[in-house]
């Protein structure tokens, strides 16, 4: 019981300082460009998570209409289209002009969202640009260590997390993080 108590309390307490250091907005609004990570889509409908990340990329275009946006997330199976094509036929029906968005649709993990969209950037600027990150509060913290690994420095720009997702969403984050200290290097250590 004992045990219980202190594994609810220590994720409680990392579930906060998530959620506080995923609030922050440290976007200087001018950088070359944005990834846009994709949230799992089922039954073609999309989740109000994923649809939080993509209005911040079109409040951000309105903003910066000039950055490039890659919209990143491949397919869960063969039949269903990648979460890419939904992101930006979501972006483009909000105003977005299509040659400003760029996808990245063979990903299936967060690590494999920063090294294919590494690939992207670095092809497009070379090694010398500017990246925005947009994803929800409570994956900035995790998304930013992977995106520095696959050398991307990003800012980040935190979308809204629907509230009935929130215990969910942070135990599991919680683990993901954990799970990150332990395989980051090993993820990254041949970079694509």
């Amino acid at each position: 019981m004992i045990f219980v108590c202190v594994l609810l309390i220590f994720i409680l307490v990392v579930s906060v300082c998530i959620a506080a250091y995923g609030s922050k907005d440290n976007s200087s609004y001018d950088e070359q460009a944005v990834i846009v990570l994709g949230y799992g889509i089922k039954e073609n409908k999309l989740p109000e998570m994923l649809k939080n990340r993509l209005d911040k990329a079109t409040e951000y275009h309105t903003k910066n209409p000039n950055a490039l946006i890659i919209v990143s997330g491949g397919r869960s199976t063969e039949t269903k289209p990648s979460e890419a094509a939904v992101m930006e036929k979501y972006l483009i029906s909000n105003g977005v002009a299509a040659d400003k968005i760029i996808k990245e649709d063979k990903s299936r993990t967060t690590v494999e969202n920063f090294k294919f969209s590494a690939e992207i950037l670095n092809k497009k600027f070379g090694s010398n640009y500017s990246a925005a990150l947009i994803t929800n509060i409570f994956h900035i913290y995790r998304s930013e260590r992977y995106a520095i690994a696959a050398g991307i420095k990003v800012n980040s720009i935190g979308a809204k997390t629907v509230w009935y997702d929130i215990p969910r969403i942070y135990i599991r984050e919680v683990a993901m993080i954990i799970h990150m200290c332990f395989t980051i290097k090993r993820d990254f250590s041949e970079r694509t």
